[in-house]
């Protein structure tokens, strides 16, 4: 009896870690990205996510949602885009950093946790929905910000 027990105490311990490793692969937000906006954070830069925040669900899958991102290894950072170190206008602002602050603003997120717009370089991308997305790539921090704003 007492072995069976330890068997299945065994089975549940290898079951549950399974499972958590399951779901750490599926709640990775880069994996969301990859599907909205067709691009991933590589797995080799080794990068974790350090802070999220989002407007909530909604019907539609409109908001905001903003994450922040910590990596280990550059090259694979600078490779990612066509890196841009000035900002242009938006769809609806005059500056990445106008865009930005106002999204956060909206989503009630610290300031400590914006981006230090003087130390970033930015890409930017949009949709024909109007929705848009800003990352902004602080080399001094070794930070990955995006930002999204869905219509």
């Amino acid at each position: 009896m007492k072995k069976n027990l330890v068997i299945l105490v065994g089975i549940v311990i290898v079951l549950s870690i399974a499972f958590l490793s399951i779901w750490n692969l599926n709640s990775d937000y880069s994996k969301i990205i990859q599907a909205n906006w067709d691009f991933e954070i590589p797995n080799e830069a080794k990068y974790s996510q350090s802070y999220t925040k989002d407007s909530g669900s909604s019907f539609n899958g409109d908001g905001i949602r903003y994450h922040i991102f910590n990596y280990e290894n550059e090259e694979h950072i600078e490779n990612l885009f066509a890196w841009m170190n000035e900002e242009k206008a938006t769809i609806f602002s005059s500056s990445f950093s106008e865009a930005i602050t106002s999204w956060l603003k909206e989503i009630d997120v610290s300031v400590e946790y914006h981006p230090d717009y003087t130390k970033c370089l930015y890409w930017y991308q949009a949709q024909e929905d109007n929705s848009e997305l800003i990352v902004c790539w602080d080399k001094v921090t070794k930070s990955l910000y995006i930002i999204e704003s869905f219509m």
